[in-house]
């Protein structure tokens, strides 16, 4: 018989990993193979940009946002200085209504593919912390992912299933 907790991880990854691969399906910023110049006026995306359209990403996505914010380096949670911090951390809370551990996978892969897809356009950040919350905010669970294992996946260092595994190893339910 399948140990339950074996059976359980399974089909959070298999969910976690078919989120992932949808989203970033065409997602890859693939070089189109185009010569032409660029015009010496080029619209840089800022920090706000990037935080706003992850938002509004998610938010199409059907994730509810708490909270979104950008924690510079020596910037403690409470932000208070810590010279020690070095990470540029993007801090993301928000509430679901999803119960079963596949719809909790599912929306987990679309966050993190969503963070992925901003790392893509050079959004700075060296990882993502979640704080996943019911809907009356209560904090339920959090989990991260670094931006070192979207480099990996995205230079087929990391597969999609290799990539869901990190995530769901720092899967963390909050007492």
């Amino acid at each position: 018989m399948t140990d339950p907790s074996t059976r359980s991880r399974r089909s959070l990854l298999s969910a976690t990993g078919v989120a992932v691969l949808a989203l970033l399906a065409g997602c890859t910023g693939e070089d189109t193979g185009s010569d032409t110049e660029t015009t010496d006026v080029q619209q840089e995306t800022t920090e706000t940009d990037h935080l706003e359209r992850y938002e509004t990403y998610l938010e199409s996505e059907a994730i509810t946002v708490v909270e979104l914010r950008a924690r510079l380096p020596a910037e403690t949670t409470d932000g208070a200085s810590d010279d020690t911090t070095t990470d540029r951390v993007l801090e993301l809370t928000y509430a679901t209504d999803r119960r079963s551990e596949d719809a909790l996978a599912d929306e987990i892969g679309r966050v993190f593919a969503g963070y992925m897809i901003e790392l893509q356009d050079g959004f700075e950040s060296d990882r993502l912390d979640a704080t996943i919350t019911d809907e009356d905010e209560q904090p339920l669970a959090q989990w991260h992912m670094e931006a070192a294992w979207a480099t990996q996946f995205e230079n087929d260092e990391l597969g999609p299933d290799e990539l869901s595994v990190k995530v769901i190893e720092t899967l963390r339910t909050i007492e």
